[in-house]
């Protein structure tokens, strides 16, 4: 759409012309794909129930959980070292918690963001020095 409407300059009456519609427009698909949803787990709730079903969908979240997190992770693996050996000495210790694993993300991702807020302000505190030799890296945070 802003390809389209580009030429709006921002706080014009056509700017916000443009952003009301486009806010509408994305609540109305919202409104829709969830009540397409309701309708859908309502009518297929006898079918994700079955025996052949279950498990797959209760290791649903764990998957995507995982396949969201790993294109973060795979950036810097410093970030994930972390949390992975944490959670994996956390599973050994407590073998009980290996069938709660997916509220074991939620824990996993804060450390995650700790980790990468550490090294965000470890870069920040470089010497002036070292910040104009490389001036497209300077306060970016990515390794």
């Amino acid at each position: 759409m802003r390809e389209r409407y580009g030429r709006a300059k921002t706080g014009t009456p056509e700017n916000e012309i443009i952003s009301t519609i486009s806010i509408a427009t994305s609540s109305l698909v919202t409104i829709l794909v969830l009540a397409l949803g309701v309708l859908l787990m309502v009518l297929l709730q006898p079918v994700l129930q079955s025996e052949m079903c279950s498990r797959p969908l209760k290791m649903w979240f764990r998957r995507c959980s995982g396949a969201m997190a790993y294109k973060y992770y795979r950036k810097n693996m410093k970030i994930a070292a972390l949390p992975l050996i944490l959670m994996s000495l956390l599973f050994i210790l407590v073998p009980s918690l290996i069938g709660s694993t997916s509220f074991m993300i939620v824990p996993s991702g804060a450390i995650a963001i700790g980790v990468a807020y550490l090294m965000f302000r470890k870069k920040n505190m470089q010497s002036p020095e070292q910040t104009k030799l490389i001036p497209n890296r300077a306060n970016t945070g990515d390794e």
